[in-house]
């Protein structure tokens, strides 16, 4: 079940009548089961941050939120600030060209912050087709046409290419695309939003920019499509909220696995049934903590039976949750400097848990580390005591860098305990976190002391052979190789290069480049502190 305590929607924030609605809804749609609902890939993506403070926490009794997107810095940005002014709304925030959604900002009364949540909103359907009946195939009986499109792609400096596209009722047949073997047959997608041809996403960002409070926001999300989303939002009454976005399909009884494997596609009882209704997916307003963030981890806890299937850190935290976690728990109290303070935490957790565990070995277990181990807490215990920030302008923070978070079965076997990715990475790190407070009587495995060696040798050994065998040398040799970076024209979200390398520009001096940490400036940052009577401070 990963780590229940780090859901964003915890037991406490909803009542045993709402669960009661929720197991209802599904046990009609013959969905309801005691096991618990398939988790998604922790392998999808996995950026951007939110926070929001409470106004019974803070100094000035509104609402703060600052959010991140934390999309890859490009060239050109992805993102751009826009003000939307009309007779009903006065808005502003970022969006993407062309589209008039903002994603994250403000209103003269309501603020907020989205992150990424990878929601399941596609399935596969197999087709029945036959080569006696082309461009067709079989559904509820009997045979149905596709709807054959010629398409037409120009293409720089070569002949336009044309290709045939056949539609279902489902959505395109897309059998070339998805490794399909032989005999597999033909293969459909049905997704958000290409399947929902009733609503726009548009129509509920104006309805969030017309909304009043935290109250009318929240409900203003009903409409929200695609893409799926986690958001979280405050007013000027100090109200705070949070909601999973987007249509989210109710699936088959039949459905293999709850919709991971492909779809019987020859009758509708194989169809999807329609969309969970707004107000039972995971959501709570104004929870006892007085505080709520996001940073693509774990929404809701195991008490949810609907299948969500989200493949940002589902089953726990992300480094970046963890540390939202430790920065905004600690604190009584909040001026609105104190909020926007949080965007500029550069601490990766579990580079600092790591070193520190390691300096415990040496010091009070006489663990047998290996020379190269040895060598890197010598260079980092300085690091470590100035407060660990992934910092280029701080010695140690080049070789910090270096130490590996990958938490997978592949490299240690602590993931069969804790389990992989960073959801078992921060139970690790919690362990650790407990055992050191009682020094005393703290104990660490074989396989523990082994894991802690391995990853700081070979970080020393990769500053080596990155920066060379001089440690002096490391810190200036680490900031100059940054400024030598590119930064691709038009390099997508997809992993696609330069569309045109005579465009590409030099990255600039940035510090902070380590993406398990807030303020990481190897990604784009938006951060706003909407305060009191309708002030904002820009990050």
């Amino acid at each position: 079940r990963g780590d229940e305590s780090a859901a964003v929607v915890k037991r406490e924030d909803v009542t045993a009548e709402w669960i009661e609605r929720v197991n209802r809804f599904l046990k009609e749609h013959g969905l309801l089961s005691d096991e618990p609902p398939p988790s998604g890939s922790e392998d999808g993506p996995q950026f951007s941050h939110a926070w929001v403070v409470g106004g019974r926490k803070t100094t000035t009794g509104s609402a703060v939120l600052v959010s991140d997107p934390q999309t890859l810095v490009g060239n050109p940005s992805m993102f751009y600030e826009f003000h939307l002014r009309g007779k009903t709304f006065n808005v502003r925030g970022i969006g993407v060209a062309g589209s008039p959604v903002i994603l994250i900002g403000f209103s003269e009364r309501v603020a907020w912050g989205m992150t990424a949540l990878g929601a399941d909103q596609a399935d596969l359907f197999r087709l029945k087709t036959d080569p006696d009946h082309p461009d067709q195939y079989f559904f509820d009986g009997q045979w149905r046409s596709m709807e054959v499109v010629e398409e037409t792609i120009s293409i720089k400096g070569r002949p336009p290419q044309k290709f045939k596209v056949r539609w279902t009722h489902f959505g395109p047949v897309i059998t070339d695309y998805v490794f399909a073997r032989a005999g597999d047959g033909e293969f459909a997608v049905k997704r958000v939003p290409v399947c929902v041809s009733d609503r726009e996403t548009v129509q509920a960002a104006i309805a969030m920019m017309r909304a009043r409070d935290a109250f009318e926001f929240g409900r203003a999300l009903a409409g929200w499509q695609f893409p799926s989303a986690n958001v979280v939002f405050g007013d000027r009454k100090g109200h705070i909220g949070y909601w999973v976005l987007g249509a989210l399909p109710v699936r088959s009884r039949h459905a293999p696995r709850g919709g991971r494997f492909p779809h019987d596609g020859t009758a509708s009882r194989f169809d999807w049934q329609g969309f969970l209704p707004h107000e039972l997916k995971p959501h709570v307003i104004n929870p006892k903590r007085g505080y709520l963030y996001s940073a693509n981890h774990r929404p809701v806890g195991s008490f949810y039976k609907a299948y969500i299937g989200h493949s940002t850190g589902s089953m726990g935290h992300t480094l970046r949750s963890f540390r939202l976690e430790e920065c905004l728990s600690v604190e009584e109290r909040f001026a609105p400097e104190d909020v926007l303070a949080v965007h500029y935490s550069s601490v990766n957790p579990a580079r600092r848990e790591l070193v520190r565990l390691g300096l415990f070995l040496r010091d009070h277990q006489n663990a047998p580390l290996s020379d190269d181990a040895r060598k890197a807490l010598e260079y980092l215990q300085p690091w470590l005591a100035a407060g660990a920030r992934s910092e280029l302008s701080v010695r140690g923070a080049e070789l910090a860098q270096e130490i590996n978070t990958m938490f997978r079965a592949v490299n240690t076997k602590l993931a069969f305990d804790y389990g992989g990715g960073e959801t078992g990475l921060t139970l690790f790190l919690k362990s650790i976190q407990r055992r050191l407070a009682t020094p005393a009587t703290a104990r660490f495995e074989p396989r523990e002391v082994e894991y802690v060696d391995r990853v700081l040798a070979r970080a020393w050994r990769s500053a080596e052979k990155k920066y060379g065998p001089d440690p002096d040398a490391w810190p200036s040799r680490a900031r100059k190789a940054q400024t030598q970076r590119k930064l691709g024209y038009y390099v997508s979200l997809d992993g696609f290069p330069s569309l045109d390398s005579s465009q590409d520009v030099p990255m600039p001096p940035l510090e902070c480049l380590d993406g398990g940490t807030i303020r990481s400036q190897a990604a784009q940052a938006y951060s706003r502190a909407f305060a009191h009577r309708g002030k904002q401070r820009k990050a």
